[in-house]
């Protein structure tokens, strides 16, 4: 008989997930492991009122989920991302990034996690 494998199968949607956002994560110099974690959540949230947010445009990361990773680095992170930088950027996952639109995902952030940005369920991150 087969024995089942001590690792639990991932769900493969979101094991891209946690890739995109890892991808992020990187491009930031992430190093608290909660903020993937919560931008996992807080992209998660998201799902209800943009669909999208785990599909950018071709293989670039839509701003929607790079805004839920620049929230979680705010929340966690010792060294928080500078917007004017990203803004600012004219290459890379952040050259069509604009802090408008981050404004507007945050406040949408904050109000669908109930103004508590913790994470409440971590994932088995891959």
């Amino acid at each position: 008989g087969k024995t089942p494998s001590k690792k639990a199968k991932v769900d493969p949607k979101l094991a891209r997930r946690m890739k995109a956002i890892d991808k992020v994560c990187h491009e930031l110099v992430v190093t608290h492991p909660l903020t993937p974690h919560a931008a996992l959540t807080y992209a998660t949230h998201m799902l209800e009122l943009d669909e999208t947010i785990f599909d950018g445009p071709g293989k670039a990361e839509s701003q929607g989920l790079l805004d839920c990773v620049v929230l979680a680095a705010k929340t966690f992170e010792c060294d928080i991302p500078d917007l004017n930088d990203l803004d600012e950027k004219e290459v890379g996952m952040f050259k069509d990034w604009t802090m408008d639109d981050y404004v507007d995902t945050e406040t949408t952030v904050w109000m669908l996690m109930d103004f508590c940005l913790l994470p409440r369920r971590l994932v088995n991150w891959i």
